[in-house]
């Protein structure tokens, strides 16, 4: 496949996020995106790091979450088995395509620019040679080769970088007991890298205002004590976000809670209210009853006594 990095901007090698999913938009259309985001694959380095393969597999999955993603990129048969739609498989293949011919190009400058005195000795190859005296014995050399190491630039450090804080966040927000963790630069850090030809130095201040200092190893930055600090209890950040998980826990269990309450009680019938009121009422018809029959009596036992004092005079 022939391709033409020169439709590519300069720096799309450092694309994350937003900007990462824009460009994929602007080559490949929605569906491509969706995918992308779906396996959390966020930028152009992680794209690069994934096998084609593997982005397509997952289909096969018996998996909820991959439902609609499926039915956007997928034929599906009649067994219950998927094909990936050639479209949707092609835009991913020349999408990596183009961006690989565009990390050789940047290969192959920065080889251009490194000095003899970065050459460093990284293989040795030992080649045998038989001599014809007379004991025919076998004589080793040794042949060294020097080849250039290729150092990685500011930008592909920091993405390095950023790419293991991203890593380190989906493997251990289960151990921290977090439902969400997503730690992004200059919004819960900051990160600074200096790179020269004699040191390399990187620091990441928290939003805390802890600062960490980052070690090397292999040319490489190793983040073991900056995760130790997130895993502190004095690191006042990941208390705000421990804090705001569990209010976002209280919040969803609220809702589920309004969701499934019983409806309001149905109003009675009318004949069901009469029945009611007529017991309400009938108490108090009694006791009227009851009180003009004592007042007739009261009339009946008066009435004797009166005739009599009128004989008596």
């Amino acid at each position: 496949m022939i391709v033409d990095t020169r439709i590519l901007p300069s720096d799309v090698l450092t694309y994350t996020d937003e900007k990462f999913y824009e460009f994929v938009h602007s080559l490949c259309g929605d569906t491509p995106v969706e995918l992308l985001k779906v396996l959390c694959i966020r930028s152009v380095q992680l794209l690069l790091m994934t096998d084609t393969k593997d982005i397509f597999s997952v289909m096969n999955l018996d998996c909820v979450q991959l439902e609609d993603i499926k039915k956007k990129t997928c034929f599906q048969l009649q067994d219950k088995s998927f094909v990936i739609k050639p479209g949707v498989e092609s835009s991913i293949k020349y999408l990596k395509e183009l961006l690989l011919a565009k990390n050789n190009e940047h290969l192959k400058q920065l080889t251009t620019k490194i000095t003899p005195s970065t050459r460093t000795i990284i293989s040795k190859r030992s080649t045998q040679s038989l001599s014809s005296s007379s004991n025919n014995t076998i004589t080793t050399t040794s042949t060294v080769t020097l080849e250039q190491s290729v150092p990685m630039s500011t930008d592909e450090h920091k993405q390095y970088v950023l790419q293991k804080i991203t890593e380190w966040c989906d493997s251990n927000k289960e151990n921290l007991s977090l439902v969400n963790l997503d730690l992004k630069e200059n919004e819960h850090f900051t990160l600074t890298i200096k790179n020269s030809n004699t040191s390399l130095e990187g620091l990441i201040k928290c939003k805390c205002g802890v600062i960490t200092t980052l070690a090397t190893k292999d040319e490489r930055f190793v983040l073991s004590n900056f995760y130790k600090h997130l895993q502190t209890n004095k690191c006042s950040m990941m208390k705000i976000i421990r804090r705001e998980d569990q209010e976002n826990k209280k919040n969803d269990n609220s809702k589920q809670l309004t969701a499934t309450s019983t409806t309001p009680p149905t109003t009675p019938t009318n004949k069901s209210t009469f029945l009611l009121n007529k017991l309400l009422v009938s108490p108090s018809t009694s006791t009227t009853n009851s009180i003009e029959t004592t007042t007739t009596m009261k009339r009946k036992n008066t009435a004797p006594s009166t005739s009599t004092k009128r004989r008596k005079k």
